[in-house]
């Protein structure tokens, strides 16, 4: 069995991390749970390293797990985070986190992932790898249950409720309502050794799985704050009653059309006067409608958008400028998708995805 103390040394800069971890913890515990209403169950001691899977629902994430886990461990996080050269030096100073590609299987991360539990320290990932534009859990794949095996860690499944509606992936502004989060399962690394990968990858999205508007639904709150529809133009880019593409605007808790279609994101987080009730539901009906399109016009550009700034993301640097200008993308037929290369990330002028 692997132990906690086995091989410390062996990471540089374990003793810093591990500082860093115990002094800042405390300090975020009260501002976190005031800021938004949370109620955290901390994870039980664990006298193993694990490997710590929750689901992901917004960018404080991982400071609600942070509260969850008292005794120091490592995260993997996107390369992202680097993008700013100052803070990311920070953060790789005082917590070394596992850097991956977001959004793309990268060897490397899953190397060092495997290397620092093999030295008795415990890694949170979160197996999705995005949060959600419209409050339902991401894919998982069985490559976590065959990294888990890998690793001869234990395991330890964690559910967050509450952070798709406190921190909207596609708005701009924090709102107040409530978040809670428990540990699901606490597997010890013999229980995850006997099990075939298939099966611990099938336990792992259960117990991650979160619908929030199901849980909305059954127990509503309120997440109150300023401009709750400022951003939904990042998520609903056709209108359903002119179908015009990218004329929504927001002000204050309302957005419109320049069609006259007008309506109200609630305090809920629910839709009032359109069509649709949900964020999902106009999602779904906007990705049919956009794949008509192309099948009815498969030569001729289905999305078209001026002043956007194409940028290539590389390891721990910043973004290197890659084109500006006129992005027409056509959809291909045989896939019905549109693809951009995993180590691209498109952005208008503005700064904003």
């Amino acid at each position: 069995m692997l132990t906690a103390a086995a091989g410390r040394a062996d990471i540089p800069g374990t003793k810093r991390h591990r500082w860093a971890y115990r002094f800042l913890r405390p300090l975020i515990i009260w501002p976190v749970r005031w800021l938004f209403n949370a109620h955290i169950e901390r994870i039980p001691p664990l006298p193993w390293p694990a490997l710590i899977l929750p689901n992901h629902t917004a960018d404080i994430d991982i400071l609600l797990i942070g509260i969850a886990q008292r005794k120091p461990m490592y995260f993997m996080a996107a390369e992202q985070i680097f993008q700013n050269p100052l803070i990311g030096q920070l953060v790789h100073y005082l917590f070394a986190p596992i850097v991956k590609r977001k959004g793309a299987s990268d060897a490397k991360a899953v190397r060092e992932t495997l290397r620092r539990i093999r030295l008795g320290e415990s890694v949170c990932v979160f197996p999705e790898g995005n949060t959600s534009f419209d409050g339902l859990s991401g894919p998982i794949t069985t490559a976590i249950g065959r990294l888990l095996q890998a690793s001869g860690a234990g395991l330890v499944t964690y559910r967050i409720e509450g952070g798709y509606f406190t921190w909207p992936r596609w708005g701009h502004s924090i709102r107040r309502g409530g978040i809670t989060g428990r540990p699901m399962r606490v597997l010890s690394p013999e229980q995850v050794r006997d099990m075939p990968i298939e099966q611990l990858a099938d336990l792992i999205r259960d117990d991650l799985f979160v619908d929030a508007y199901a849980v909305q639904q059954k127990a509503p709150v309120a997440y109150r704050g300023r401009r709750l529809a400022h951003g939904l133009y990042n998520v609903l880019y056709l209108c359903p009653s002119c179908q015009s593409m990218g004329t929504l605007t927001t002000a204050g808790d309302t957005f419109r059309c320049s069609c006259g279609l007008e309506g109200t994101y609630a305090q809920t987080g629910m839709l009032q006067n359109v069509p649709f009730a949900t964020i999902r539901e106009w999602a779904h009906w906007q990705r049919q409608a956009l794949l008509e399109r192309a099948l009815n016009a498969p030569d001729c550009a289905v999305i078209e958008d001026e002043n956007q700034v194409l940028y290539s993301i590389s390891r721990l640097t910043a973004t290197i400028l890659l084109m500006l200008g006129e992005f027409p993308f056509k959809m291909c037929i045989h896939s019905i998708l549109v693809r951009i290369s995993t180590q691209s990330v498109l952005r208008n002028t503005s700064g904003k995805l």
